[in-house]
Order: C-alpha cells, then sequence, then structure tokens
C-alpha cells in the first residue's frame, strides 16, 4: 500500500480522544447540573426557612429554648430552693421508711410509692401509713414554707434544649402524694378540716410550676390537680364538710385554668423543636433521636434541603397549633383535629419531623380541658353541699351560688355555657358536656377514653370498700 494511502499516525488516537473530551464534558456539565440543582433546592429551603423564622422574630415569639426562659426572681422570693430541701427530706424519709421493719403494711411497695395507697387501703394500714408520715415530720414543715413564699423559679438549664434535665418534676408530685396519703389518714381520723387543707395544699403545689413554659410541666400541673380533686371527692363521701376549709376549696378550685396556660407551653414546645431540628441538621443527632455519627453528617450536608422543608412544615403546623390554642376549648380542639389530619397526609418527605413530634399535641390541650372543667365542677359542686347546709336544700338554679360561695359561676370549658347538674341515687352529679359536646346525662368518660361528660360527683353514702385482702395461706 502506498504510504500516501496509509492512516497517518496518531489518527486513531485524535478520534479517541475527541469522544473522551466529549463524553468528559457531558459528565462534567451532569455533575454541575446536579450541583446546581442541589444549590438552588439548598437556597430556596433556606429561604423558605428564614422566610417562617421572620414571621415569628416580627411577632416577637422565641425561638430558642433559652428565650423562653422565665426571668431569674429575688431569691428571698423564691421558693424553688426551699422546696429543694424538701425534696432532700422527703427522700430520706422514704428511704427511713423502707429500712423501718415496724411497718409491715407498707412492705413490697416501690419505695416512696407507699403514698400512693387507695383510701380504703390507708384505713386497713391506718397505723403503718401513720408511722411512715411520722418520718416525714421534717418535710412538711419544709413544704408549708415554701408554699407562703410568692414565686418559684426551678434552675434549669435551658441552654441544654432537650437534654434539659427535670428532677423537681417527679419531686413535686411526690410532696402532692404525701399529701394525698396524709389526707385520707386524717380523714378516717376524723379530722375532714386538716384533710381539706391538705387538699388545698395540693391545689396551691401546682402553683410551683405557673412561670416555667414547658409542655411537660404543665402535664404535671394537671396531674397534681387531678389527684386533688380525686382526693377531694373521697374524703367528701358521706361526711359533712367545714364551712371555712370547704369555702376555701371553692375558690381555689374556681381559680383552676391550666386552658390560659396551654398557649406559652406549645409556643416553647415549638422552640424546643425547632432546636431540636436543627441538632439533626447540624448532623448531630439523627431523627429518631440517636446521636448523630460520621456518615450522619454527611446525610445531614447532602440532604439538609429535604430537612429543612421538613423544618417548614413543622413551623408551619406548630405555628397553627399554637394559634388554634388561643381559641376556646371546643374551638380549639377542632382546629387541632383538622391540623392532625393535614399532618398525617403529608409524606414523609415534607412532614417527617412533624409526624414525630406532634401527635401528643392535641391530647394535651383535650386533657387540659377537661381537667379545667372537672375542677370547676367540684367547685359547683362543693358549693352546692354549702348552700344545702345554710339554705336547707340544693340551690334551683346554679345562679344562686354566686356571689354567696363563688365570686363568678364557672362556665363549662367545652361550650362555655352553664355546667349540669343531675341527681342520682346517692347524692348527685355535676357535669360538663366534654370534648364530644353531648349530654351524656353525666355519665362519666372512661380512663383516657373522652367519649362522655367530665363529672364531678358527691355521694351521700360512701361507696363499699373493697374487702381487704387475705394474707397468704389463709382460706378466702
Amino acid at each position: 500500500m502506498p504510504l500516501s494511502e496509509s492512516k497517518k499516525p496518531g489518527e486513531k488516537q485524535d478520534v479517541f480522544w475527541t469522544k473522551g473530551t466529549i463524553a468528559f464534558f457531558i459528565g462534567v456539565g451532569v455533575i454541575v447540573l446536579i450541583f446546581l440543582v442541589w444549590v438552588a433546592l439548598n437556597w430556596s429551603a433556606r429561604a423558605a426557612v428564614e422566610r417562617e423564622l421572620e414571621k415569628l422574630r416580627a411577632a416577637g415569639q422565641p425561638l430558642t429554648p433559652e428565650e423562653v426562659a422565665p426571668p431569674l426572681v429575688p431569691e428571698a422570693e423564691n421558693a424553688a430552693p426551699v422546696f429543694q430541701r424538701a425534696f432532700i427530706e422527703a427522700n430520706a424519709a422514704d428511704a427511713a421508711v423502707e429500712a423501718d421493719t415496724t411497718l409491715g403494711g407498707l412492705k413490697g411497695r416501690k419505695t416512696g410509692y407507699w403514698c400512693d395507697m387507695s383510701f380504703a387501703d390507708v384505713n386497713i394500714h391506718r397505723a403503718d401509713v401513720r408511722g411512715a408520715l411520722e418520718h416525714h415530720a421534717r418535710a412538711f414543715p419544709l413544704l408549708d414554707k415554701a408554699l407562703a413564699l410568692p414565686t418559684c423559679r426551678f434552675d434549669l438549664d435551658y441552654a441544654a434544649s432537650f437534654a434539659m434535665e427535670l428532677p423537681h418534676l417527679s419531686e413535686l408530685r411526690h410532696l402532692a402524694r404525701l399529701l394525698k396519703a396524709r389526707a385520707f389518714l386524717r380523714t378516717h381520723e376524723g379530722d375532714v378540716a386538716g384533710a381539706l387543707r391538705d387538699v388545698e395544699r395540693m391545689l396551691r403545689l401546682r402553683h410551683a410550676l405557673d412561670d416555667e413554659p414547658l409542655l411537660i410541666s404543665r402535664l404535671v400541673r394537671l396531674a397534681i390537680v387531678t389527684m386533688a380533686i380525686d382526693a377531694l371527692s373521697k374524703i367528701g363521701e358521706g361526711r359533712p364538710l367545714p364551712e371555712e376549709e370547704a369555702a376555701r376549696l371553692v375558690k381555689r378550685l374556681a381559680a383552676v385554668g391550666p386552658w390560659a396556660t396551654m398557649h406559652a407551653a406549645l409556643v416553647s414546645e415549638r422552640a424546643f423543636g425547632m432546636d431540636a431540628v436543627n441538632t439533626v441538621l447540624r448532623g448531630e443527632l439523627t431523627p429518631t433521636g440517636s446521636r448523630g455519627t460520621f456518615a450522619t453528617r454527611a446525610v445531614a450536608s447532602v440532604g439538609g434541603f429535604w430537612m429543612r422543608w421538613n423544618q417548614v412544615a413543622y413551623i408551619e403546623l406548630m405555628t397553627e397549633m399554637i394559634d388554634a390554642s388561643a381559641l376556646p376549648p371546643m374551638q380549639a380542639l377542632d382546629a387541632a383535629r383538622d391540623i392532625e389530619d393535614r399532618m398525617t397526609k403529608l409524606s414523609d418527605v415534607r412532614g417527617l419531623f412533624a409526624k414525630m413530634m406532634m401527635p401528643a399535641l392535641a391530647n394535651a390541650m383535650k386533657r387540659t380541658a377537661m381537667v379545667q372543667a372537672r375542677a370547676h365542677a367540684a367547685a359547683v359542686g362543693i358549693a352546692c353541699r354549702l348552700y344545702e347546709r345554710r339554705h336547707g336544700r340544693r340551690p334551683s338554679d346554679l345562679s344562686r351560688l354566686a356571689p354567696e360561695f363563688l365570686d363568678t359561676l364557672p362556665v363549662d370549658a367545652f361550650t362555655n355555657k352553664p355546667l349540669k347538674v343531675a341527681p342520682t341515687a346517692n347524692g348527685f352529679v355535676v357535669y360538663s358536656l366534654g370534648p364530644n359536646g353531648v349530654d351524656d346525662g353525666g355519665t362519666p368518660s372512661a380512663p383516657n377514653a373522652y367519649d362522655k361528660d367530665v363529672v364531678w360527683e358527691h355521694r351521700n353514702t360512701p361507696a363499699p370498700a373493697p374487702p381487704a385482702p387475705t394474707p397468704p395461706g389463709a382460706s378466702p
């Protein structure tokens, strides 16, 4: 073959590099395009988050846990240090009760939980309960001293955010249980006035958490109020109530208004939730709550835009829930149900954080309204008993209770109308229509069912006590 017709040296190599160059630039173009899309998605997600945050800033809303912390209070007016001393004394007394071999009726119970005995059990083990309370003789004066102070602010590390420790909450509940046990014992020993004073102390104990803007603190306040109302219903069965102590309790119960604090609690919950989301965005925490690793930080960096869209959805839905809490309870609960329905319909791409952090809020709102309704029903019920003692009959209309026994007549938290009264075979009930808004004639809801009325019941004669437990080895 003539040399002129042969392929020039390097000709194939040039064609090969031309194709390779084209492929290279296509690949680079695809990578650049993906990068630009990623940048655009991150920019738009960041901008969306910033728009939501700017709305909150403009409204003066707190955005971080530190911003929801209550202001400091004068040391001389702060009940928290006195409560702390009461906690120490109560815990030491619990250990002494555990070690006291003479208190046989309290054995086999979890340390510190002997005071959760039922009204009937306290009567059965009266001597043991009295002995256990004597071990707590140093805690009760400290409790009274703390209750006499005007403010309370526990030293909490708000900067720790959702890792903040809250040991005082269980301690306050324990003090409430001690008061309940002493109230039951005093009732069985004929000191009904002293028992009512202990119930009043329980209601005052909730004020230790008045300025603590945490949802869990609000729930503990509800638990303490519920404990007080349950104790009062047992104490009042078939017994005349001393007028002075009963009248003070009526005022205390009528003043129970946890619904007004729900808004602040949800604002705080949003601040803590946003901080949790930011921690996930930094890769320091996974969405399931486990500690972050190098891999999670890498995923957070790459998928940050997805998490920020989740953050936007959480802020939007949480803000709607907060706005709903400013409405009257029934309207608020309807709005909360609508918010939850929309939340559950969101895909996990956009609604994962909201689904993880918001499901319990509607139930918390419902429980808050129910405790308020029951406290007001109890106030009206005790006022009816005082009216009957003074006038020889129950009032024909609840409006007759004010202003003689109540400054103003409480209304049903759910309907904003007067509470209902109905006679029973053994007394009477005062009730709210409850979350379903239907008059069920004073039929109470089953525990955690929320499907019937919210009821305060007075029995003219006590309910039959359950039989005493059969000693081991004895014939039933």
